[in-house]
């Protein structure tokens, strides 16, 4: 590598002729440093001009320094008087000055803490920049100087990253035009020598509506011998400015100040690469100051105010006993303050986070003084924020105050006027109502000329709302129903706002990776399908042969990637893969595109870890992605994984599992492993995907098992790497089952839009590791409700207060599932519709009932959960059943608490809540919202399956976890289902004219007595579908209708009016509905009809024990 950085002095410029190690001030410096003589007059040599006081001086070859007439902002005499300044080693500041020894001075650290990495500016520990480079250039451990931006720092740091080719030292065109746009400034390399730091005077910060540290990608192709394509990075606020004290040839010795015209250019740059939210005439509260004596005219939630201090006053007085939050239970206190475990970062003492005693304002003692209060909590457990030291900005400050008055704090709401005196400063706009303004139309407020909302009016909504998030480079999670034309309006967005997308979905290439194909073809985009290994590697296909095929699948689920497979696969077999006999495997060559050539990729949701395919494009994921992301451990297969690493590093100080398991409470071994983990960091090795037990995340799952934290409910969760984007890892102790959620890399994506009928937002935000992920749906609540009755045509009857679990293993699943009752119920709607349904259930229920013979009976086709999400094939069809529902149980509900740093205790019907029917198990707020991603928000997008196209359909649902909200048009109700003597009394007399008593007794088909067929027979002629008359002594009994019998029981449904559903297609169904009716029922108010009291049987019902089996599992 050819070495292209002159060392210059950092102070003048000129050569360092006597440097020592990483100090980079000439011996004149040094002497007027420390002399005082010379400091004085720098700056004044420096702009002594002939008509200008801040002409650009000249470096030591005489040349101006730099380009464009830069103005002079900050001497580096000035910068470097500021004390902000630490040494570093790599990038984390380090304070050599200071003893290793904790001493009483930080009565805050633990024994084995060193207090020289401690850099937040209570320790004390900065510097003026003269001291941190003599330091630097005293010590031999010390890699640099760093220089600590704070908010109100008159500095813009912009880091160039890849922009510096290694082996020729050109700068890429882009990043010197971006230089020359902006004043000449001290620019010096990065440590890599790959990139530039060019630090600006700037006492605006970044342009209104810039995001906080925005991005800007320079290419899409690595730059000379770099690896990764180049790009800036600007920041203005909180920052550790890593730098090396040399400076690039050519740049001035000061801080160049942007004027407005460099800040105009700065915003057209940030503007052409997406960097900038519209405006909004919400005000910004930070540019607000409040007096201390300040008294509100509003203080409550039910009051409106047109003056922002009103709001700012109730925000500084919020405690957390105003809001729906938990805080950790205390682990002492004093007189001011209660003592609590922080959640969201590890604390030796457990006592770490300080709550003052009014609840109004939290103190991080440890983790860097930081002082935040209790809407930031509000907004750490509720969201956006996954870190409640992290600062809410823009609409995301307004969205949460919002969310907290809507939850009951006592916040009057703000009715801003744009005109009002105090000047603010505009904020990035998320609400509806800025949308509004920024859109030149709001769906959600503008007068309707049809005041029925059509599929049509949807359709644009949703296209308008992915239109809009592009353009604004939005990242934000769409909320549209299913059949609204989410995946459609995808590839309109992008034929209309020309941003090259990558499209990620879960569904295969035979359904939904065609249809995307197709949309692209229709609006002429070029579109590019992304390989996937099982399926283009002629290896792991079984082109090859099954062992070849198994040998790789082995080593793919262990955790190998595809390119370490086929790189590593001759050393380990002795030979290449038979893909690669004839040169490069298909699957490796068709990764060998051109992103920029293609409007459109196409891929999994897996695909997304691959750089290549998101970097400066907009990613697009269809539907909730969370199980792609997310890997499991358990019983051998974790202990072999672990053990076999364990025994590969033998310095981490366990031999086994069962060691760690054991011990990792050691104190002692553990803090070396941790160091351990310090100094190599966690990562996924590939490498351990080819031993035998191995598993490629085994380094992952032992840093769970010795950083993770006791969540008090069996559970233990660790972070893994960045807080706010790496991993998260989970420890079941009880099942000894470890999960590991590994987020995908797409920090260089345009922006990130999910798609996703029914979502649960905080678990997408824990799936893709993104704190701002905000929410917008396009219907409003009242609107969806229209949507399916009038704009689907959708008439949707409920047939059971029960939750009906059918996803139970397969050793509980035949007690789970009511085979007869549900038959019946197909049987009754094939009789009142005259044709058989469709059907959606769970897989193990649809394996049952093929068993049975109830599909080939009773059913037309069948779908299950697993295999209907993004399915059309029952977009056109007019009859239909969802019956079960898919619970996976309280695990579930468990880890994603786990995930989102909740302890989940659940309350079970029949133990901590009463048993009967309706009754659900209580998880909690947060649990209660996870449960219905698994139960409520399954079975809504199940129902929807039917009648997509718009004209109608008829579905009946027999689980009670439709979600509350949603329409129904008519009840039902299995009132009992036959016993088996009941079935063979009808069997037998369908088979005969008429028959005595005995007659039908002695009938092959019949095992029960006499006496009990003749009670059989006479509930039949009570049904009025036998007729009997006495002859001689006895009674002869003759079929008088017989053919109304359901088979499997007894249902009562309402029915359903012909009018109600829409177009020809319906007619099928129409013809055989007999009846009218005119009432709706909302989901909170509707009854299911109750059998007559003189009936002689119990109505069936899942939450009581019935002659014939057992009481359902709790959970149900």
């Amino acid at each position: 590598m050819v070495s292209v950085t002159t060392v210059r002095c950092f102070r003048c410029g000129g050569g360092s002729t006597e440097t020592v190690e990483n100090g980079h001030l000439c011996n004149d410096c040094i002497s007027a440093v420390d002399g005082g003589s010379q400091a004085e007059d720098e700056l004044e040599d420096a702009t002594e001009s002939t008509g200008d006081a801040e002409t650009v001086p000249t470096d030591v070859t005489g040349e101006s320094a730099g380009g464009g007439g830069g103005n002079v902002g900050l001497s580096l005499d000035e910068w470097l008087d500021r004390e902000q300044w630490m040494c570093r080693v790599g990038k984390k500041p380090f304070a050599p000055w200071v003893s290793p020894d904790v001493g009483e001075a930080y009565p805050d650290l633990g024994t084995d803490e060193d207090p020289r990495w401690k850099w937040k500016p209570e320790y004390g520990h900065w510097r003026d920049g003269w001291t941190a480079h003599r330091a630097a250039a005293d010590s031999i451990r010390v890699d640099g100087v760093a220089y600590l931006m704070q908010p109100d720092d008159p500095v813009l740091f912009a880091d160039g990253d890849n922009v510096v080719c290694p082996e020729t030292g050109d700068r890429h065109p882009a990043w010197e035009a971006f230089l020359a746009q902006m004043a000449p400034t001290f620019t010096g390399p990065s440590s890599s020598g790959t990139g530039d730091h060019a630090v600006f005077y700037c006492l605006e910060g970044l342009p209104d509506g810039a995001e906080s540290e925005p991005v800007i990608t320079l290419d899409s192709e690595p730059w000379g011998a770099n690896d990764d394509p180049p790009k800036v990075e600007l920041y203005a606020e909180t920052k550790v400015m890593a730098l090396t004290g040399e400076q690039r040839p050519g740049t001035p010795a000061y801080l160049g100040r942007l004027d407005d015209g460099h800040r105009n250019a700065l915003r057209c740059w940030l503007e052409a690469h997406d960097k900038l939210g519209d405006t909004t005439d919400q005000p910004n509260p930070t540019t607000v100051s409040v007096p201390d004596d300040y008294e509100p005219s509003a203080t409550r939630a039910d009051e409106t105010t047109d003056e922002i201090r009103d709001v700012l006053t109730a925000v500084n007085r919020l405690t957390v006993a105003d809001l729906p939050i938990t805080i950790p239970t205390a682990n002492g206190g004093d007189d001011d303050f209660t003592y609590h475990n922080p959640p969201y970062r590890s604390s030796d003492s457990g006592q770490s986070l300080h709550l003052s005693r009014d609840g109004t304002t939290f103190y991080d003692h440890e983790g860097g003084g930081s002082t935040f209060g209790a809407l930031d909590w509000f907004a750490y457990r509720r969201g956006p924020l996954t870190d409640p030291r992290d600062s809410l900005t823009g609409a995301e400050w307004w969205e949460t105050v919002d969310a907290a008055r809507n939850a009951g704090a006592p916040i009057p709401k703000l009715e801003y006027n744009p005109s009002s005196e105090i000047e603010h400063t505009a904020v990035l706009p998320n609400s509806p109502t800025t949308r509004a303004a920024i859109n030149g139309w709001d769906w959600t407020t503008a007068d309707r000329d049809d005041e029925t909302l059509t599929q049509e009016d949807a359709w644009d909504r949703t296209a308008d709302a992915i239109t809009g998030a592009n353009e604004r480079c939005d990242d934000v999670l769409i909320e549209a129903l299913p059949t609204m034309g989410k995946s459609y309006s995808a590839v309109k967005s992008i034929a209309e706002t020309t941003k090259p997308t990558t499209i990620a979905t879960g569904r295969g290439r035979k359904e939904q990776y065609a249809r995307y194909r197709d949309w692209a073809d229709e609006h002429s985009l070029e579109h590019y399908t992304l390989p996937a290994f099982t399926h283009d590697c002629p290896t792991a296909n079984g082109e090859h042969g099954e062992d070849s095929a198994d040998t790789v699948a082995r080593w793919y689920n262990a955790g190998a990637t595809p390119q370490q497979i086929h790189k590593f696969a001759e050393s380990k077999l002795g030979h290449p893969l038979p893909c690669q006999h004839d040169g490069e495997c298909p699957y490796s060559s068709k990764w060998r595109f051109e992103p920029d050539d293609y409007d459109v990729l196409i891929g999994h949701y897996s695909h997304l870890y691959n750089e290549k395919v998101t970097t400066g494009r907009s990613v697009l994921i269809d539907e909730f992605p969370g199980s792609a992301y997310e890997t499991t451990l358990e019983g051998e297969q974790l202990s072999r994984a672990v053990s076999t690493f364990l025994e590969d590093e033998n310095t981490i100080p366990f031999d086994d599992y069962t060691d760690l398991i054991e011990n990792r409470e050691d104190d002692a071994r553990r803090g070396e492993a941790l160091l351990w983990f310090e100094d190599y960091g966690v990562e996924t090795d590939g490498l351990q995907a080819f031993v035998d037990g191995g598993h490629a995340l085994a380094p992952v799952a032992v840093y769970t098992l010795l950083a993770s934290e006791k969540l008090g409910n069996g559970w233990e969760r660790a972070r893994i790497g960045d807080a706010l984007g790496g991993q998260l890892g989970l420890f079941n102790r009880a099942e000894s089952r470890i999960h590991v959620m590994d987020p995908p890399s797409i920090d260089y994506a345009r922006n990130v839009v999910g798609l996703d009928g029914t979502p649960t937002p905080e678990m997408w935000r824990i799936a893709l590791g993104r704190r701002r992920f905000n929410h917008r749906p396009v219907l409003q609540d009242e609107e969806r409700a229209e949507y399916i009755r009038d704009a689907l045509g959708l008439r949707i009857v409920r047939t059971t207060e029960s939750v009906k679990s059918y996803s139970a293993g397969e050793d509980e699943i035949a007690n789970r599932v009511t085979v007869d009752e549900d038959a019946a119920l197909l049987e009754a709607i094939d009789d009142t519709h005259g044709q058989l349904p469709d059907l959606i259930t769970t897989a193990r229920a649809e394996k049952l009932y093929d068993d049975e013979g109830v599909l080939e009976e009773h059913v037309s086709r069948t779908k299950h959960y697993g295999n209907v999400l993004g399915s059309n094939e029952f977009a056109t069809e007019r009859l239909g059943a969802v019956i079960g529902s898919r619970n996976f149980g309280p695990d579930y509900v468990k880890k994603w608490g786990a995930y989102l740093d909740e302890a989940i205790e659940p309350q079970f019907p029949g133990e901590d809540l009463p048993l009967e029917a309706g009754v659900r198990t209580d998880y909690g707020e947060v649990g209660n919202r996870i449960r219905k991603h698994m139960t409520e928000h399954e079975t809504l997008q199940a129902t929807m399956r039917f009648g997509r196209d718009g004209n109608g359909a008829v579905v009946y649902v027999h689980t009670n976890t439709l979600p509350d909200w949603v329409p129904t048009a008519g009840e039902g109700r299995v009132l009992k289902t036959w016993s088996d003597g009941m079935r063979q009394v009808i069997e037998a007399a369908r088979d005969l004219d008429k028959w005595t008593t005995a007659e039908l007794a002695a009938h092959p088909a019949v095992e029960i007595g006499e006496r009990q067929v003749r009670t059989h027979l006479w509930r039949l002629v009570d049904r009025e579908v036998l007729s009997r008359r006495t002859e001689g002594n006895g009674y002869v009994w003759q079929d008088d209708g017989l053919h109304r019998v359901n088979d499997h029981g007894e249902v009562e449904l309402d029915p359903i009016e012909d009018d109600d559903l829409n177009g020809d297609e319906s007619a099928e169904v129409a013809r055989i509905t007999h009846y009218r009716w005119d009432f709706w029922t909302s989901g909170d108010t509707h009854r299911l009809r109750q059998p007559t009291e003189d009936a002689e049987w119990s109505p069936a019902s899942d939450s009581q024990s019935t002659a014939d089996g057992p009481p359902p599992n709790r959970g149900d």
